[in-house]
């Protein structure tokens, strides 16, 4: 990809879901971060295709797992006037879509994390770029 193609058209959440803390400060527990990326959503009216991210914040504490976030965005894209509409394959293309879209989220996703008791925890600017390209193998999902 020498050039970009396609832009961001629009975004929408889809779910937006947050539990605040339920154990007192100074209490110890590991964080799991989760990114599920498709390219398979359903494509919104006036896009030629759609990116969903799902993002999932987990608190483990003693062998239980508490689901602190649940967030989910899709971004509906559209080509460039003159480009005919392809399938979006290259790692470079998928990299850029997704970040696009998680660019967007960023804001929403800081100001749920400050208010449901995780302010010092800074999710990550950019997604690793094996997040998007991991879609390539399957539909995996990674963590951090």
């Amino acid at each position: 990809m020498s050039k970009a193609t396609f832009n961001l058209k629009q975004y929408r959440f889809e779910n937006i879901s947050a539990t605040g803390l339920t154990v007192g400060p100074g209490v110890p527990y590991e964080m799991e971060l989760k990114f599920h990326i498709s390219f398979d959503a359903e494509v919104p009216e006036g896009c030629d295709f759609a990116v969903s991210i799902k993002l999932i914040l987990n608190r483990r504490n003693d062998g239980e797992v508490e689901e602190a976030m649940n967030i989910e965005a899709i971004g509906g894209y559209a080509f460039e006037e003159g480009v005919e509409p392809y399938d979006i394959k290259e790692p470079l293309e998928r990299t850029f879509a997704v970040s696009l879209l998680y660019g967007c989220m960023r804001p929403t996703l800081d100001t749920i994390v400050n208010n449901i008791g995780f302010a010092g925890l800074v999710l990550p600017y950019t997604l690793p770029l094996d997040v998007a390209e991991s879609e390539e193998a399957g539909g995996q999902s990674s963590s951090d």
